[in-house]
């Protein structure tokens, strides 16, 4: 076929045309690949910004949560006692609310799997608050926010670490989630995570201002000093216990502070812890740098009490008087 082409001068022309379609051919091909891929880079584009925005949405959700407003009131440590904006009214926190689930279900398909996580966490707590606030009145919501305070600002802390953590390099996977499986914590974390917040170790405080019960026993009235003592047979008082209401520590309630004294009439009441009646605790103040304290429940206290009682070493002494020779 060559030979009869070269015989007849055509060769050069069959090379010429090859050449011109395949030339068009590496044209067109160059120019679909760069097409295509400008349009893979312009949806990826719009994609990193649909992202981006969503965990923007969710971090001014976040600066919502830690937002708080001073009551212009000092704790028992001299700090300003504060409250979350969202509780300054019921109204408030049920627009906050609202505005929650609104915009994490918007914006859930574009958010990286540990910032929802954190943010279904979140919707747990909440109905597990929204079950307290049913009765609540609405003059107590300020008092609620003061004792729920750190929940709020511990979850959006969590919040903001996983949104700059995906922010650094988390938007580089532009997969959107469609499935519900990994989104959650598991029911195990999840509820050991909500029994660590106030909303649950402090909840027989907040029981006071939720108006969900009522003491039914007879309660005298308390006094904001007491002494509690034994008589001892010259009539002194032993054993004496003094008690004196102090502010606890978010100035939410009172707190009582428990000295100590041997004798009446011998030395100083020595301050040994608090006693709170809202969970009947024990405080015993453990002084050293930290100031760390320890709670125990005052029904290990009657045990200890009763054992101690039980197997206490009892003093004899002999009534006739030695005389010593000099």
């Amino acid at each position: 076929m060559f030979e009869e082409l070269q015989r007849q001068g055509l060769l050069t022309p069959f090379f010429t045309m090859v050449g011109i379609l395949f030339g068009a051919f590496l044209t067109f091909l160059t120019s679909w690949l760069l097409k295509s891929r400008e349009i893979k880079l312009k949806i990826s584009g719009q994609l990193i910004e649909k992202k981006i925005e969503a965990h923007e949405k969710i971090l001014e959700l976040a600066k919502a949560m830690r937002a708080t407003v001073s009551t212009n009131k000092i704790d028992a440590e001299g700090m300003q006692i504060t409250y979350p904006l969202i509780f300054s009214t019921k109204e408030q926190y049920q627009n906050w609310r609202s505005s929650y689930f609104l915009i994490t279900n918007q914006y859930s398909h574009w958010l990286g799997i540990e910032v929802l996580k954190e943010l279904f966490f979140i919707q747990d707590y909440i109905t597990n608050l929204d079950k307290r606030l049913e009765k609540a009145p609405v003059k107590n919501y300020i008092q609620i926010g003061i004792i729920l305070r750190h929940d709020f600002i511990n979850m959006a802390t969590n919040i903001e670490k996983a949104v700059i953590k995906f922010l650094g390099n988390g938007w580089r996977n532009l997969k959107i989630e469609q499935s519900n499986s990994g989104r959650k914590y598991t029911k195990k974390v999840t509820i050991k995570r909500l029994n660590k917040l106030n909303l649950f170790t402090r909840h027989l405080e907040l029981y006071k201002y939720l108006e969900l019960e009522k003491s039914s026993f007879p309660r005298g009235e308390i006094k904001k000093f007491t002494e509690l003592y034994n008589i001892a047979p010259n009539g002194t008082r032993v054993d004496m216990i003094q008690l004196k209401e102090v502010p606890n520590i978010d100035n939410s309630g009172v707190v009582y502070e428990i000295s100590y004294k041997d004798y009446e009439g011998l030395g100083k009441s020595v301050k040994f812890g608090h006693c709170e009646l809202i969970g009947g605790r024990l405080i015993f103040d453990k002084v050293d740098r930290e100031a760390q304290t320890i709670g125990v429940d005052y029904k290990a206290i009657k045990l200890l009490t009763k054992w101690i009682e039980e197997n206490i070493e009892e003093l004899y002494f002999d009534d006739k008087t030695i005389e010593y020779d000099q």
